[in-house]
């Protein structure tokens, strides 16, 4: 829960799945940079079921005929400028990786290279060989950012470097802004770090904070049905939304500081504003949409490297803001629901939480933008197995526009074969191809 509402201070719910990547990293002595990646799912190939995708590149960066195995290499300058010791900008080291291997090997460098900037690791010394093995399933958000965090953490413990969770998920979600090719908030890359079997995990990032463990009700647990689809123009639909919350943001912003007070301090988060603060305070002020021109002209440019105005654009301000802020009051409905559920055992309070994770759905296709057809598919066909059999909730997730659904269920085999039912129905509609990832909720 919370999805993208995280870089406007939402708090979200985290919960690990059971895919997972290996990251393994040796140094050299020759100069270079080499990177080996294997992945295993077919996440990375662009919707195909390839058992194994990997970089078909290598030497120097050089493209090789396409092999079942290989790697991309490149000297260490390949982080440098002409100027001695300055760094290149990371958005011309992930093009340079992106042409030269693929897009992950762009990520790979980006990382590489936010770890010299932030001085974590001062130098490379001899080079290093970083091995990537992955099974991972999911939008391109979460492989991405699994992957980024997983080369952080191998890189710095090659080098004999400490480097806290807190730290780690800063430095990838830093990297990822810098490039804006897939903006991340730091809820997406933190919730990776976290395995707490048999509960949620909550983070706000108002700054970064992990909260208190939230526990799931005895036999209660969660999957994630991979749709195995994404729409193409996915990234740039999910910049768009954040753009357009983040106009709502500045306009709201105009109207707090030209009134001098705010009943709570939000600073600069949606999520700091309530609900009914919204209704009676802001809601009218924000325009249905508005032209990216006019708002350029009115109010300028955005602080935000992943959020560019395009002024040919049309921008559903209104909708995009007020979705974050109701978002965050429904997660923290949420949380209130499985309390309630664990302390009494009573179903109505597990019914409730799933009623949040269809408004959330509802929310996150219909004020975003961010639904598919195919998703709005596989979550009525969950719904009209109802509670009766153990379906209480299901919601899109990741990045949006297809991906994955995730699932609130009673841990029963009849439940598990009733959301089997729906998703036969589901492939024989759409043709489409899922995967079920159960998520490493279950109590040890």
């Amino acid at each position: 829960m919370g999805g993208i509402a995280e870089y406007c201070g939402s708090l979200t719910l985290s919960a690990s799945a059971r895919d997972h990547v290996d990251v393994t990293t040796t140094l050299r002595r020759d100069q270079r940079v080499v990177i080996t990646i294997m992945d295993r799912s077919g996440a990375l190939a662009n919707g195909t079921n390839a058992a194994e995708v990997v970089v078909n590149a290598k030497g120097n960066g050089q493209h090789a005929p396409a092999q079942t195995s290989g790697d991309v290499d490149w000297p260490l300058k390949v982080f440098y400028s002409e100027r001695v010791g300055e760094l290149i900008t990371a958005a011309r080291v992930y093009e340079t990786g992106s042409k030269h291997g693929c897009e992950l090997s762009g990520t790979v460098l980006t990382v590489l290279r936010e770890l010299l900037e932030q001085n974590v690791v001062p130098h490379f010394d001899g080079g290093l060989t970083i091995q990537i093995d992955s099974n991972l399933l999911g939008d391109v958000t979460r492989v991405r950012s699994a992957m980024a965090l997983g080369v952080l953490q191998s890189v710095t413990k090659a080098f004999g470097v400490e480097c806290g969770d807190s730290d780690a998920a800063t430095l990838v979600q830093s990297a990822f802004a810098k490039i804006g090719e897939y903006p991340v908030g730091l809820a997406t890359v933190a919730g990776l770090l976290i395995d707490l079997p048999g509960h949620l995990a909550p983070i706000c990032c108002r700054p970064l904070d992990i909260g208190d463990k939230v526990a799931l009700p005895e036999g209660v647990t969660l999957l994630g049905i991979d749709s195995g689809t994404i729409h193409p123009n996915a990234a740039k639909k999910y910049r768009h939304a954040r753009t357009t919350s983040k106009m709502g943001t500045v306009l709201i912003s105009r109207v707090i500081d030209a009134a001098k007070s705010n009943p709570e301090p939000w600073h600069g988060h949606l999520a700091g504003i309530s609900v009914s603060e919204y209704v009676n305070q802001f809601r009218d002020i924000l325009p249905t949409k508005i032209k990216g021109a006019q708002f350029l002209e009115r109010f300028g440019s955005l602080d935000d490297p992943a959020a560019t105005i395009d002024p040919k654009d049309t921008y559903k301000i209104r909708s995009r803001t007020e979705h974050h802020i109701y978002e965050n009051e429904r997660v923290r409905k949420f949380v209130e629901r499985l309390a309630w559920a664990t302390r009494t055992g009573k179903s109505k309070a597990i019914i409730e939480a799933g009623d949040l994770m269809y408004a959330s759905h509802w929310s996150y296709g219909q004020r975003c933008g961010l639904g598919s057809c195919e998703i709005d598919i596989l979550v009525k066909l969950l719904r009209d197995r109802g509670t009766a059999a153990g379906v209480y909730g299901a919601r899109i997730s990741g990045a949006g526009s297809g991906g994955t659904v995730v699932v609130l269920l009673r841990d029963a085999d009849e439940t598990r074969s009733a959301i089997a039912g729906a998703i036969n129905q589901y492939e024989q509609k759409t043709g489409l191809s899922t995967t079920v990832q159960p998520a490493a909720v279950l109590k040890s």
